[in-house]
């Protein structure tokens, strides 16, 4: 899963007094803008504003996340799990940003196989999830929490029929990020419990969704994820269609390795579609250096099928 939720803050905060010169202030909303825009633009424009934050103040906790959202979403491991090594460290950070930091730490630890070790980060989130989802009427915080559960191995049944009361709740709000979050956790849900036509309706609603927001990142994770459960259905036509859009949005939001991916699964449609020069011609690009450990499997298959 490449997409976590942003924390939206209600107004821009100015920080701190240097000596004979104020700090200058930042302006929040417009660098959230520029991490839903590109990833990579993301990282180097929070780099850019956290020198002039005070640290440990709101702003700089916020701005640390948008970073280490991006980092996230562009897979960069090592320098996240440097961060994160020292951020769980931090017993004084605000509760949605340990919250996080747990999460991904514990992702991953889990992908360096360290399983007992990510389970008590995963342990710790949910923990301190809870208790805030308790504390608050945000809905937000309720994807949140059911979000955290999905890589915690909880009951998916159960979180799955919790979301479905939340949509039908909500159903009437105008927040196409809340819907898309809404209908983004439900696919993921579906998926889990291998009820793939549930899955394919909810990947369908949340493109629409990430459509009315407008944003490259988000478009191109509704069109993977929808292209990918329309593999898991046979539907290679609508499979093909939509790696091409993924691919298209993932160059615009400047995410080398998604289109790597978009590429790779693109080839395996081809070659369903009896299209198999294209398709052994797009495996040809697939620069296997971008490929993350989690998706060896799925290369070594099709690669494979296309040797057929």
């Amino acid at each position: 899963m490449k997409q976590f939720w942003q924390l939206i803050s209600l107004v821009i905060l100015t920080c701190g007094i240097q000596p004979l010169q104020a700090r200058p202030a930042i302006d929040l909303s417009q660098l959230q803008q520029i991490c839903l825009q590109s990833y990579p633009r993301c990282v180097a424009a929070s780099d850019a504003a956290l020198p002039q934050i005070q640290p440990q103040s709101r702003l700089w906790y916020e701005v640390q996340l948008l970073k280490l959202d991006a980092m996230f979403s562009q897979q960069s491991a090592a320098p996240l799990f440097a961060l994160t090594s020292e951020f769980v460290k931090d017993k004084s950070a605000p509760t949605a940003f340990l919250a996080r930091i747990y999460i991904y730490h514990a992702k991953l630890l889990y992908a360096q196989n360290q399983k007992p070790q990510s389970k008590f980060y995963l342990d710790k989130a949910v923990a301190l999830m809870s208790d805030w989802q308790q504390s608050t009427a945000d809905p937000m915080s309720y994807i949140r929490l059911y979000n955290v559960q999905l890589y915690a191995g909880g009951n998916y049944q159960h979180s799955y029929n919790q979301l479905t009361l939340l949509e039908k709740r909500f159903q009437t709000s105008q927040d196409a990020r809340l819907h898309y979050e809404l209908q983004n956790n439900l696919g993921h849900y579906a998926g889990y419990l291998q009820q793939q036509d549930k899955a394919l309706l909810h990947r369908q609603q949340a493109l629409g969704w990430a459509e009315k927001i407008g944003h490259p990142a988000l478009r191109a994770e509704a069109h993977f994820n929808l292209a990918r459960v329309s593999t898991f259905k046979a539907l290679w036509q609508d499979a093909e269609r939509n790696f091409v859009a993924a691919f298209d949005d993932y160059r615009q939001a400047e995410d080398p390795i998604a289109q790597t991916e978009s590429l790779l699964y693109r080839s395996e449609a081809l070659w369903r579609l009896q299209r198999h020069a294209e398709a052994q011609q797009l495996f040809a690009q697939v620069d296997l250096a971008l490929l993350p450990q989690h998706r060896q499997p799925d290369l070594q298959r099709i690669r494979q099928l296309l040797q057929r």
